[in-house]
């Protein structure tokens, strides 16, 4: 795939993310205490961003099934989504990730308090 086809790909992907965010029912938005504008940006996190995300709470000793059975996989999920310390958590989970050097993650106490339960 070409440079060129592969933004093309990516563009439609990211269109077709909307337009389902677009028509997802208030009602349920509503029940999940989320915005559509908090909804869109949990929906546009990539893989790699949610593959960090399960591998943080793997570092606190929690698993993302403890975190789902929890009901705060919405929460945990937002504060991700919005998380300013992107480069740093990539950084830190490649190189010897530890509940210690991890603390900057927003999610550190939820994980911590789960892998506790």
């Amino acid at each position: 795939m070409s440079f060129l086809s592969s933004i093309i790909a990516h563009w439609k992907m990211e269109n077709r993310v909307d337009a389902e965010v677009d028509t997802f029912p208030a009602s349920e938005l509503e029940a999940l205490g989320l915005s559509r504008a908090e909804f869109r940006r949990i929906a546009h996190m990539p893989q790699e961003q949610i593959d960090r995300m399960e591998k943080m709470a793997r570092v606190f000793g929690a698993s993302m099934e403890a975190v789902r059975r929890s009901g705060e996989q919405i929460l945990v999920a937002s504060r991700c989504a919005n998380c300013s310390e992107q480069g740093q958590c990539r950084r830190t989970l490649a190189d010897h990730p530890t509940a210690d050097n991890c603390d900057f993650c927003p999610n550190a106490e939820t994980y911590s308090d789960l892998a506790q339960a």
